[in-house]
């Protein structure tokens, strides 16, 4: 485990290159913190940051292997930027770091195709962790699944579809109480305290 100058606690990876990252996201305060969060977790890494997908788009420095961005960004959608990003570097890994919590939005987010989401509101330990499994060379740390029973795999699989309880219910035939229970229960195995955050961490360990 490697702690940062910061406090944060990370663990090593095998690197076996430099990892360059380019960072979209129109938030400043936040920009400089995943800025501080990726150079602790990845020594040595570069990363480019731009307020806008038009500016990103522009950078020729270096071809990124990782590209962060949230999925509302400034003039475009973050989902209608997927394809424009494979165009440019079709190698590229995308992750979604947002703040968005319309479970609509998130199902159109998780079916364009990016590699992994990361909620704004997860730890940076967290991020990296996520980072680690999309950057080529490194050897990301062995994670562990919890052991759902197959009807908790339905919930969880229509939980990301953005479903409401009542709606789970009606498709697998069970009460909205129990339903409600099975949520409880995915949200206390997966350590997450809402339902955006475990559909997150669901696709992060392959559940979904």
């Amino acid at each position: 485990m490697a702690r940062g100058p910061s406090g944060l606690q990370f663990e090593r990876g095998r690197v076996l290159s430099s990892p360059n990252f380019l960072l979209i996201d129109d938030h400043g305060l936040f920009s400089s913190g995943v800025e501080l969060i990726i150079r602790q977790g990845f020594p040595g890494a570069r990363l480019a940051s731009f307020a806008a997908l038009g500016m990103a788009l522009e950078w020729n420095e270096a071809i990124p292997d990782v590209v962060l961005l949230d999925i509302n960004l400034q003039g475009i959608s973050g989902i209608e930027a997927v394809p424009m990003l494979r165009l440019r570097w079709p190698a590229c890994r995308i992750v979604f770091v947002t703040s968005e919590q319309d479970q609509a939005v998130l199902a159109r987010a998780m079916a364009s195709g990016v590699e992994a989401m990361v909620a704004k509101s997860e730890s940076p330990e967290r991020l990296v962790s996520v980072l680690r499994r999309q950057v080529p060379g490194i050897q990301p740390e062995a994670t562990s699944s919890p052991d759902f029973s197959p009807r908790q795999v339905e919930v969880l699989k229509l939980l990301s579809q953005g479903q409401s309880n009542k709606a789970i219910g009606r498709t697998l035939g069970l009460s909205e109480f129990t339903v409600r229970g099975h949520v409880q229960l995915i949200l206390k195995s997966l350590g997450v305290t809402n339902r955006t955050a475990a559909v997150f961490r669901a696709r992060a360990v392959g559940l979904l």
